[in-house]
């Protein structure tokens, strides 16, 4: 018994090499490319193509309204949700791992919305997709963030990842918020001009 609790103390916290440390920041390279596209592109595509203008503006004031409560609320809910699992898999990985294919997926139905000419309909679908995608980004992102601290001890090593996360997160969110200016209608990447 001595024994091991001295080989468990004497073991040094994890190094991880370059590669892993890309690899990390893939991972929020990734959720900031959807994060920056998604938010950038929402009220282009649902007023611009789908038409929630004039008296449907309304709805995406609406939607914003709703969505920045579910947003607030969300957050704690799952961070306390997850602190508090006990699954065999452990806390944090079984949540994201069973919460990415949805993430993906609920991030491209916003995208599919019906081309109706009844625009509630339209704003329901703008509104749900809207929150299974926040709620899917949220899990998996939350439960990102949260990992350093119990993938090492070594503030260093943490330190460390945070920054290739930082440095790839800043890529994600610049490309996210120039992608979707080829997307907009008259407009284009070149004119860019403030309205």
């Amino acid at each position: 018994m001595e024994n091991s609790t001295s080989e468990k103390l004497s073991l040094a916290p994890p190094k991880f090499n370059t590669k892993q440390r890309i690899h990390w920041g893939l991972a929020s390279f990734g959720g900031a490319l959807i994060s920056g596209t998604y938010g950038s592109l929402l009220s282009i595509f649902y007023v611009d193509y789908l038409g929630l203008v004039g008296p449907y503006a309304y709805l995406v004031v609406i939607m914003s309204i709703a969505y920045a409560v579910w947003n607030a609320l969300n957050d704690p809910l799952f961070g306390f949700y997850s602190d508090r699992s006990k699954s065999k898999k452990g806390r944090r990985i079984p949540f994201m791992r069973y919460t990415a294919p949805f993430l993906g997926l609920f991030f491209i139905l916003v995208w599919f919305a019906p081309i109706s000419p009844d625009k509630i309909a339209v704003f329901w679908w703008m509104l749900v997709t809207t929150f299974l995608y926040d709620t899917g980004y949220t899990i998996v992102f939350l439960i990102y963030s949260a990992l350093p601290p119990e993938l090492t001890e070594d503030e260093q090593e943490r330190n460390k990842l945070s920054i290739f996360a930082s440095f790839f997160s800043l890529i994600g969110m610049i490309l996210g918020f120039l992608i979707p200016d080829f997307f907009r209608k008259e407009q284009g990447i070149f004119p860019l001009q403030m309205a």
